[in-house]
């Protein structure tokens, strides 16, 4: 069953909340309105900053939280999904994003520019 654009945009308020409360940027207004894009997140790296996105979007039926970070042409998020259940409280909300916060950093921190950053500061 398709979701409505109220329960859409409840849910991506929540999940937001939540993801800046693990350290991502909350997305500007437009975003927030009208893509599905939630947040980003900055990670130094070799050659510089780079940002890890994430975004909520339908996903058979449900609504899904993907990420991307792309190092050396390919995104290493692409395969990290959560799905976000429409019917949840705070809580669990908290949980998930917790848990999706941590996988995508220990994702990025295998990636190539951020492993030679992370050895240059160790």
């Amino acid at each position: 069953m398709p979701i409505n654009a109220r329960k859409y945009k409840a849910i991506k308020s929540a999940v937001v909340g939540e993801l800046v409360k693990q350290g991502w940027t909350a997305p500007r207004e437009f975003d927030m309105e009208h893509t599905y894009h939630c947040g980003s997140m900055e990670f130094e790296t070799a050659v510089g900053g780079k940002d890890a996105t994430v975004r909520l979007e339908p996903f058979f039926g449900e609504l899904s939280l993907f990420g991307q970070y792309e190092c050396k042409g390919q995104d290493v998020l692409s395969t990290s999904r959560i799905s976000i259940p429409l019917e949840i409280d705070q809580p669990r909300y908290a949980e998930l994003i917790e848990q999706f916060t941590k996988d995508v950093i220990a994702i990025v921190d295998q990636s190539y520019a951020r492993r030679l950053h992370l050895s240059r500061i160790a």
